[in-house]
């Protein structure tokens, strides 16, 4: 599957000619292969993040592949979480640099503002392409967009 990905992302930015690469998954693989493809084309990476690559209790978070983590992770150019505590977690054991964080809770915001529909659709020039799963819900994806 990783092998197709990437030959169709390639594929892709040969006629496209994306802005960025956008990496989500719970599973760590995805992320490598966008930050690989990232460097490969010279291209900024947003790693997304789900779900941690860890273990945990109530106290603690214990990275797994801590170094295979950093790495990824040091590439990107911004991170965006799911959820502020794997954030802080993230920033406590310096995987990553507070400043180049972001958080898109899965919660429910308390500003009412989130809830009302965009006003503006998309422009028509834009141009993506997104390989993910076949689910409803997206568990995995490599994004790369054009302005």
């Amino acid at each position: 599957m990783l092998f197709r990905s990437q030959t169709t992302i390639l594929q892709a930015e040969r006629q496209y000619n994306f802005d960025l690469i956008a990496a989500k998954s719970p599973d760590f693989r995805i992320l490598e292969l966008g930050a690989s493809l990232a460097r490969q084309l010279g291209k900024p990476l947003l790693a997304i993040y789900d779900d941690p690559h860890g273990q945990r209790d109530t106290l603690h978070f214990y990275p797994d592949d801590r170094e295979r983590q950093f790495q990824v992770l040091q590439q990107a150019d911004g991170v965006l979480f799911m959820s502020p505590l794997t954030r802080d977690r993230y920033g406590e054991q310096g995987l990553v640099a507070p400043e180049k964080t972001f958080c898109l809770t899965d919660s429910y915001p308390l500003d009412p503002c989130f809830y009302s529909p965009p006003s503006l659709a998309a422009p028509s020039d834009r141009k993506s392409t997104r390989l993910n799963s076949s689910h409803l819900v997206i568990s995995y994806a490599v994004f790369c967009l054009k302005k």
